[in-house]
């Protein structure tokens, strides 16, 4: 096995740019046409140089569609080559090509290769600085920056071919203009979710320059993402992130400013009905191998898929241009069953596993990424149909890949063959509290006077703030939820005499209010999307104890109904996605313990199912998505203190278990998914003041923490993502009065501090039903 990952396919990053002959020629010692290459390399302790230059050495320069071919002879029989290749058979024109890798053969992805020097991958970026191929003496020049493994910055290597842009050790005065940036496009999102770019390094100036950005934020050098103007300089590593449009089939363009050059991050959303197919891949850091991602989008064309007869084996292809340019998956379920969307956890290397046990195999053309002796995983798959002849039709899965040499994800992926469902990459993130629309979740406070306030956060630290209503109002904020689908987490407002108001929010301010009930009557007990819509519903609660459904768009109810049936003693407790349709469902309670789900499709019932009889002792407390298949499961707990969880498929248990016995004096307070993996997490809250979490993968604590002690006068007041890296934090509140901000990784705080002194009359809004 190797671990060098010889096939890498990328998303196409080409930004088209003017030639920078005339930019920095005019600071070159002299602008005479010359001839080389000047190699950085590593000699295990240091970064050294090597020039090859005219009259030395002869260079010639052989081209063809979308490839430059280089060779250099020189003294004692030396030679050097240099192959470029732009990626799907391209023209060779000046821009930046990321996400490159080393091959000597064209690809889906740019490669180069250099002969007789060493290289590694990521190879990151080449930058073509002049590519005059049609005429006579052709003229060629780029820059190229390498990432290796264990050295301290990137090298830099630099081609001159007839050109008379100086190679940078012959730039003289400043040079302020950066080399060529490209920022990849994303394959469409789903609307409203954070996206982060590739990254890029800054090179070709001598000095640092200023850099801002608009409509998104930027990180330096792996630091926090800002969007407060600053200062790059050469070597330094660059990524944009941005929030996609609230709108489906719509385009958000971030634009980031490096001294004079201008780079844009362009994120599109998906709409309705659109279908992708491709490859999303992910290598984690770990011990000495380089982390890396790989976006792959492709016609169905450039995939070739098989399945097996009997429906339970789906295999892969996914194509460059060459025919060896390959990526496998393999997703095999156990005991023959056929493949249909769920969760397959503990899967191991197909064909190698056994009967009863999931397969799962990833590896590009011959040779796996990573050399290992084992390696486990699962998968989820969202969407599987076949044909009558077993040929597959629709397929998606999103999979993770460890290696029995380390113990956390190695890989992590997501593959979609004509698929309906898109692909995404903020896996898991928690939807919180975002009034500014920026990425971050926001604080809601209220007054013991009625007064309530909003702070727009960036981690920790507020950015602005301001009181939003005045005290003895008598409103209150019950809901929140992005009715006009901007981006932006609107405001639900409830009187105690029965009306009900909507603020659209833009910041601290609405852009738009609406009252929407009058005095008496009805109350507003769940917020929920469902009709998948991408914009929030209303569940009310009617006097006579019939349930009433609202679809809405922005402050309109443009269609309402009363369920028939409802009332009773019947009251829904909980709303949750429990067939994955993208629909909310409804979780009904009746008083005397009973529990059913209806299957939604807006005001529609699709199915129903009774599912606890009367008289159990047990109540559903919460509902998430414990193993990461996109459908809703349950949390239960018994009067004697026992805890359960069911893993749904729609209104059928898939499975269930006990998790914690009775009398223990432990109860789950919350769901959220504090480690980023996708799946819902428990935070448990003892009667002394203990407080503690458990990272799930379905029915399964991987790992159980304690997080506060008894007796400490805290405890937990709202979960939110305050630094927006798709894991949730905690805003905790002290009986005096104080607060504080917990920023988590997992089980640990990674940062936190005092956000509110004691004794104010303030308090953060607690989490909504």
């Amino acid at each position: 096995m190797t671990s060098r990952f010889s096939f890498r396919f990328a998303a196409l990053a080409l930004v088209r740019g003017v030639m920078l002959l005339t930019a920095l020629a005019s600071t070159a010692a002299s602008a005479v046409e010359q001839s080389g290459m000047v190699f950085e390399d590593w000699n295990s302790t240091s970064i050294i140089t090597k020039s090859y230059s005219a009259p030395d050495w002869t260079f010639t320069i052989t081209t063809s569609p979308g490839s430059v071919a280089i060779s250099g002879a020189g003294p004692a029989g030396g030679n050097v080559q240099f192959t470029f290749n732009a990626p799907l058979g391209q023209p060779v024109v000046p821009g930046a090509y990321e996400d490159a890798y080393v091959d000597r053969f064209p690809s889906a992805s740019p490669t180069m290769d250099f002969s007789t020097v060493s290289a590694c991958t990521p190879l990151m970026r080449i930058v073509v600085l002049e590519a005059d191929l049609t005429n006579v003496p052709k003229r060629f020049a780029a820059n190229i920056q390498l990432a290796c493994p264990g050295v301290p910055r990137p090298m830099m290597r630099e081609v001159r071919i007839n050109s008379a842009i100086p190679f940078s050790s012959e730039v003289v005065g400043t040079a302020t203009l950066p080399d060529a940036m490209a920022f990849e496009s994303r394959n469409a999102v789903r609307a409203g979710s954070q996206q982060v770019s590739n990254e890029t390094i800054v090179y070709g100036i001598n000095v640092p320059v200023p850099i801002s950005i608009t409509d998104g934020e930027y990180s330096l050098n792996g630091g926090a993402y800002t969007a407060a103007p600053g200062t790059a300089s050469k070597f330094d590593r660059l990524r944009v992130r941005t929030k996609a449009s609230p709108v489906p089939g719509a385009t958000r363009v971030a634009t980031l400013q490096a001294g004079s050059r201008a780079t844009t991050f362009t994120v599109n959303t998906y709409g309705p009905g659109a279908t992708a197919s491709g490859l999303y891949f992910k290598q984690i850091p770990t011990g000495s191998f380089s982390p890396y991602a790989t976006f792959f989008p492709a016609p169905a064309s450039l995939i070739t898929s098989s399945a097996s007869a009997s429906k339970d084996f789906v295999g892969l292809r996914l194509k460059a241009v060459r025919e060896s340019g390959e990526f496998h998956t393999d997703f095999k379920t156990p005991l023959g069953a056929p493949i249909a969307p769920g969760a397959y956890e503990n899967a191991q290397r197909y064909p190698f596993q056994p009967g009863g046990t999931p397969g799962l195999s990833f590896y590009a053309f011959s040779f796996m990424p990573i050399s290992c002796n084992t390696l486990t995983g699962r998968f989820v798959v969202h969407e599987a149909t076949f044909a009558g002849d077993g040929t597959v039709q629709r397929f998606a899965a999103d999979f993770e890949q460890r290696c029995d040499s380390f113990g956390s994800e190695l890989h992590t992926g997501q593959v979609r063959f004509n698929s309906l469902v898109p692909f995404g990459f903020s896996r898991g993130r928690y939807v919180g509290l975002d009034v500014s629309g920026e990425g971050f979740d926001d604080l809601l406070w209220q007054h013991t006077d009625g007064r309530h306030a909003a702070w727009l956060m960036n981690g920790l630290t507020p950015t602005s703030t301001a009181e939003i209503l005045a005290a003895a109002s008598g409103w209150n904020v019950t809901h929140t939820g992005d009715f006009d689908a901007d981006g932006r987490t609107d405001l639900v407002w409830q009187h105690p005499d029965g009306r009900m108001a909507i603020w659209l929010m833009n910041g601290l301010a609405p852009s738009a209010t609406q009252q929407l009930l009058d005095a008496g009557g009805r109350t507003v007990v769940h917020v929920a999307d469902l009709n998948g819509d991408g914009k929030p519903d209303l569940v009310l609660r009617n006097a006579d104890g019939t349930t009433a459904l609202w679809i809405m768009d922005g402050l309109t109810a443009t269609s309402q109904a009363t369920l028939a049936g409802t009332g009773g003693g019947w009251s829904v407790a909980r709303t949750g996605d429990f067939d994955g349709d993208g629909k909310a469902d409804l979780l009904w309670k009746h008083t005397d313990g009973r529990v059913a789900i209806w299957l939604m499709n807006g005001t529609a019932v699709t199915a129903t199912n009774q599912i606890l009889n009367a008289g159990t002792g047990w109540s559903p407390v919460h509902v998430a998505d414990l193993d990461g298949d996109g459908k809703s499961d349950i949390v239960w707990q018994h009067t004697d203190g026992t805890i359960a969880a069911w893993l749904m498929n729609g209104t059928a248990m898939a499975s269930g278990s006990g998790i914690l016995g009775a009398g223990s004096g432990w109860s789950v307070a919350r769901t959220a998914d504090f480690d980023g993996d996708g799946r819902a997490d428990l935070y448990f809250e003892h009667t002394d003041g203990r407080a503690a979490i458990w990272l799930m993968e379905g029915l399964k604590a991987t790992q159980q923490t304690q997080i506060l002690n008894a007796g400490s006068g805290w405890s937990l007041r709202r979960i939110v993502d305050l630094n927006a890296d798709g894991k949730a934090d905690i805003v905790w509140r002290h009986t005096d009065g104080r607060h504080a901000a917990w920023l988590m990784d997992g089980v640990a705080m990674t940062s936190g501090q005092g956000i509110l002194g004691p004794g104010t009359g303030w308090s953060v809004l607690g989490d909504a039903p």
